[in-house]
Parts: structure tokens; sequence; C-alpha cells
């Protein structure tokens, strides 16, 4: 989601810490390690002739049936079906295989605390409310930028992630809330998180959750949207809501 170390080094570094050579060349594997499912049509090659484990974080389920999206979904869905292991992040997304009729193990990748461990001495919280993702419909950002306008006086909103801002930026002026755009490194990230006296997690749907998980981990307190997800992921260490009043 942010550029510098993601889970995809991570994984590649605890992989090598228990004796595994680590390569991208798959004509000299003994295994493959595909770290998302979007990466299965890259090499299909080594699936059936070599130990495959494949890592599936979630699909958003609006997205399942979409015609222009069936045929790679099929593709990859079958992929998945032929390797030797499949790892998902939660119990949810191991229901969405299970629907598929691929079994799978649970697997929780965790935060990455080598990271997550270099911010900043902190001083003290500034009054700001942080939201960090990938900027999707379904990740219910309509609803931070709601919840600050409300706020008297006006706490400001920091948007962290990539994707398409246009229509959440007329929103925000539309409705008067004070909201930064910004798309930062890691190191800044964790900084921006630890500064912050609230995380909003306003997403939909989640495969894993890991921003919320992030920001615990930083101490920093996480308000989310009440589903089962969430709810089964961050238990009793969030604040759930379901409107925005």
């Amino acid at each position: 989601e942010f550029r510098g170390r993601g889970i995809s080094e991570a994984w590649a570094e605890e992989i090598g810490n228990v004796g595994f050579e680590v390569t991208q060349d798959p004509a000299s594997a003994d295994l493959a390690f595909f770290v998302s499912d979007s990466q299965l049509t890259v090499h299909p090659e080594v699936i059936g002739k070599i130990p495959t484990v494949s890592y599936f974080w979630g699909w958003p389920p609006g997205t399942w049936h979409l015609s222009h999206l069936r045929e790679d979904r099929e593709k990859k869905l079958a992929l998945m079906a032929a390797c030797t292991r499949v790892l998902t992040p939660s119990i949810i997304t191991s229901y969405q295989l299970a629907d598929f009729g691929i079994d799978a193990q649970m697997c929780l990748a965790g935060v990455d605390a080598k990271t997550l461990g270099n911010a900043e001495p902190l001083s003290e919280r500034k009054v700001q409310a942080v939201w960090l993702s990938r900027i999707q419909p379904y990740k219910g950002l309509e609803d931070a930028i709601q919840a600050v306008a409300l706020t008297e006086p006006k706490i400001p909103l920091l948007v962290l992630g990539p994707g398409d801002r246009t229509p959440y930026e007329k929103l925000a002026r539309d409705v008067g809330a004070d909201v930064t755009f910004l798309e930062p490194t890691d190191a800044e990230k964790v900084q921006i998180i630890r500064e912050s006296a609230v995380m909003l997690c306003t997403s939909r749907y989640e495969g894993w959750g890991l921003t919320p998980l992030e920001c615990l981990y930083l101490g920093t307190p996480v308000i989310a949207y009440d589903i089962p997800h969430l709810r089964w992921l961050l238990q009793e260490d969030a604040f759930y809501y379901t409107t925005v009043e």
C-alpha cells in the first residue's frame, strides 16, 4: 500500500530466517511461495511441479462475480486449487475460499514490528485523526470525512494512501471538513500514526485489516466500523460505530 518495506519483503525475510535461500527465479526453486493470489498467473508453470504455497488476502464481495473479472477469477481459482497449500490471513477469507470448494489454512500475517519500531519518540499526540488505506469505494472514506465535519472545533483528518481522491475532496469541501491527502513513505506513515489522536477504520470489507492493527501496535486508539470481521480481528481493543451521527 505504501512505498518502502512491505508485507512481501517481511515474508521473504522470515522465510530466509528459517533456512531457505530466497530467489525470484522459478527455474531454480524447490518451493514456490506466492504472497498474493494476484501473482499466481505470473509463473503458473511451477504449479504442480514443485510444492507451491499461495497466500490469499480476500476479494471484496461486490467484485466476485463481475463479468469483466470472471474469467480472470476462474483462472486464479483453478490455480489456487492446484497449489499444495493455500494460506489466508483470517477466518473470513478462509470462508470465501470454502465457498469455492478450496480448503485453506489460516496463517496470521501480523504487523511488521521492525518498520513500526522505527518511530521517533512521542512527546504528545496532535489533535488530528488519521485514515489509512487504498482509496476504494468499499473502504468507507466518506464516513471519516463526515465524522470530522461534525466536530467542533474541527478536527483535521489526514488521509494516507493512493487512489482516486477527487470525489472525496469534493465531499470534504461540501461538508466543510479539514482533510489533507498524503501518500507517505513507510517511515512518514508510522510517525503520523504515532502523532494522531485516533485512527478511523471505516472499511465495509476487509480480507485482513492490517492498518488498524498497526495503529493499535503504535498505541493509537481505533474507531472501527462494526462489521463481523473487524470484531473478530480487533475484539475489545477498538471502539465501534454503526452510524456517523
